[in-house]
């Protein structure tokens, strides 16, 4: 997968996954996060997204998806993800650090 595509509204688009830092649940909406300091918002929900998704994708939290594709560095002790661009979340909860420590696992 190259791109996550998306039909909202009147919209359509789609945007490349390299560019995706993470997806973020507010109220009823979902909020796409990017490299470029760009927002975007879909009315998808994170359940739509797991499923659309490849494995890079994690939910890590109730109300986040993280692109492990752009993570930096995961702090364990401090449960911080910090990505490319200086973007960083202390999100992580006991079942997301488990889910990353599995994904790292995997890719070595």
């Amino acid at each position: 997968m190259d791109k996550v595509y998306f039909i909202d509204n009147n919209k359509f688009f789609s945007i490349p996954k390299k560019n995706i830092l993470y997806f973020h649940r507010s109220d009823r909406k979902i909020f796409i996060e990017c490299k470029e300091f760009v927002e975007y918002v879909t009315n998808k929900t994170l359940k739509d997204l797991e499923n659309i998704l490849d494995d890079d994708f994690i939910h890590v939290h109730k109300s986040y998806i993280i692109n492990m594709g752009n993570v930096n560095l995961i702090d364990k002790t401090k449960r911080i993800v910090y990505f490319d661009g200086n973007k960083s979340l202390k999100i992580l909860t006991d079942n997301g650090l488990k889910k990353i420590e599995l994904y790292f696992k995997n890719k070595i």
